[in-house]
């Protein structure tokens, strides 16, 4: 019961970190992409890309999952979203530039993360526990929904802020 606790409370600190990355990708990184460019051609292009590259993934790491290597896929996830992160402040002026790249990472993040972390709560979480798993669990990402926009939108905001004082 208690390794199936730090399993509960491992897996809502990751959904809701995870949650903040996607707020970020859906508010603040296609507006980004929106307000650089004048092709939305781009932007498709980036959908694209991140589309196929979570299909081949899926498809390349089956036989991976299946043979229990769950926590280092997911671990390759994070390193992926960091990377991706760093790439976004880093490359953020010259981003329209790189779609392809940026497509492609997000893949990689996308693919890694959420096929293992649906396989690892399937095995942790006995099923008498499931549904206070999802209550809590949702509860959780969905004050993250509302907190993210905030404090990221503060922190993206406060660098233009100080160069026009």
């Amino acid at each position: 019961m208690i390794n199936e606790n730090k399993n509960i409370l491992f897996l809502i600190l990751t959904n809701c970190i995870n949650k903040v990355f996607d707020v970020f990708m859906a508010v603040f990184v296609i507006s980004f992409l929106f307000n650089h460019t004048d092709n939305i051609v781009q932007i498709g292009i980036y959908n694209i890309v991140c589309g196929l590259v979570v299909g081949l993934l899926a498809y390349l790491t089956g036989n991976w999952l299946k043979r229990g290597s769950r926590l280092l896929m997911y671990k390759i996830g994070i390193v992926a979203t960091f990377l991706f992160m760093c790439a976004f402040v880093f490359f953020r002026d010259t981003m329209v530039n790189h779609v392809v790249l940026f497509g492609a990472l997000y893949g990689v993040m996308m693919a890694f993360k959420s096929f293992p972390n649906n396989l690892i709560r399937a095995e942790s979480i006995s099923a008498q526990n499931l549904i206070k798993f999802q209550g809590y669990n949702e509860a959780m990402k969905n004050i993250v929904r509302i907190a993210a926009p905030v404090v990221l939108g503060f922190f993206l905001t406060m660098d233009s802020y100080f160069r026009t004082v």
